[in-house]
């Protein structure tokens, strides 16, 4: 869900919601204060008013993780408005809970409460954060970028490739070189034996975890200007093959690291809201018990 000036238009009218909504609960809190001794507690009727609004919010803000996965076929209202009003409705709660909650801070599920509501908010915030930017990433520094489940699978396709062309290497090698050449044949071979099995092959493995010389481009590139020095020019397409695989490999690799932050604010911001419903729901329990 992007924000920014060229869909700005969609958003007018959340942000007009959360701009007069706050400035409206402040307003009210404000006028309750004046001539008071003290600031509106929480049961008060400003205080009371805001909770209640704020915890219908929340509940609404958690609907959107069944209307994306348990419910996806049922068709109440576009997704696109779904994300909008939970960005902007989510962003109200802040002055909402702040104004409900500040006076009775110190007590222990009050103050748990609201440091749970803190970080599921300071949680959607980087990751609508990372969705302007990261997106954009991939698509400027991945023009190779595949399916994130089936990346394992097509390096593995890369390397079974790679090693049935290094396999026929030999051959080319002996038309290069003429009859009569076994001996530079089957030394140009080693070296690109050599080089497979010790630097491209492991790079191209789904176990590599990046400490190849390959996971550099700069790196990649010497190493196998390197190589092409070494071989005859008959092999040399063969070595371009090979440096396409690895630098499809090193792209991958950046898609993976770019899916990991695009996606691992979800692992904090999606069990701490549902944990923020539940305790939530306590509180209503102990208030009115003691109301």
């Amino acid at each position: 869900m992007l924000v920014d000036f060229k869909n700005l238009g969609a958003h007018r009218n959340w942000v007009i919601l959360f701009v007069l909504g706050s400035l409206a609960s402040m307003a009210w809190y404000a006028s309750a204060s004046r001539g008071a001794m003290d600031w509106p507690s929480g049961a008060s009727a400003p205080g009371l008013t805001f909770g209640i609004i704020a915890g219908l919010l929340i509940l609404f803000e958690f609907l959107l993780w069944p209307r994306k996965t348990l419910f996806r076929v049922w068709r109440i209202g576009r997704t696109q408005v779904w994300m909008r009003a939970h960005i902007w409705l989510g962003l109200l709660t802040v002055p909402l809970i702040v104004l409900h909650s500040w006076r009775e801070l110190g007590g222990a599920l009050t103050t748990t409460l609201v440091a749970l509501f803190a970080v599921v908010i300071a949680s959607g915030i980087w990751g609508l954060v990372v969705q302007q930017f990261l997106p954009r990433a991939m698509l400027a520094q991945v023009p190779a970028e595949t399916i994130y489940t089936q990346i394992g699978g097509v390096i593995e396709g890369f390397r079974q490739e790679a090693r049935l062309l290094v396999t026929g290497v030999r051959g080319e090698l002996s038309a290069e070189s003429g009859a009569g050449a076994t001996a530079t044949v089957a030394a140009n071979f080693a070296v690109l034996e050599n080089a497979f099995a010790t630097v491209i092959e492991p790079y191209l493995s789904t176990a590599s975890r990046g400490g190849s010389l390959l996971a550099n481009g700069a790196r990649a590139v010497n190493f196998f200007r390197g190589l092409r020095d070494q071989l005859p020019i008959g092999v040399h397409p063969t070595i371009d093959r090979l440096e396409t695989f690895c630098e499809q490999r090193r792209q991958f690799a950046l898609q993976a690291r770019l899916h990991f932050w695009l996606h691992n604010w979800l692992w904090i911001h999606l069990p701490l809201s549902a944990a923020l419903v539940v305790l939530m729901l306590v509180h209503v329990v102990v208030a009115l018990k003691f109301w």
